[in-house]
């Protein structure tokens, strides 16, 4: 019973990213942006273009693609 996974990959991704990271989530949802990767020890794996899109205040974010 213990060895088989009930819930998918992605729900049990989700599930880690929104209840170990918050605030992350938060400013994704915000943001529009993806929920990175988390791995086996509750650390985001995510790439540089993630992270420096997470650091962008709200006016850089919406001139991103001028």
């Amino acid at each position: 019973m213990y060895n088989q996974a009930r819930l998918s990959h992605e729900r049990r991704q989700r599930t880690l990213f929104e209840g170990g990271h918050p605030i992350f989530a938060e400013a994704c949802q915000r943001k529009g942006l993806p929920y990175p990767i988390i791995d086996e020890e509750g650390q985001i794996v995510a790439d540089d273009e993630w992270w420096q899109k997470m650091q962008m205040n709200k006016s850089a974010w919406q001139h991103i693609d001028d």
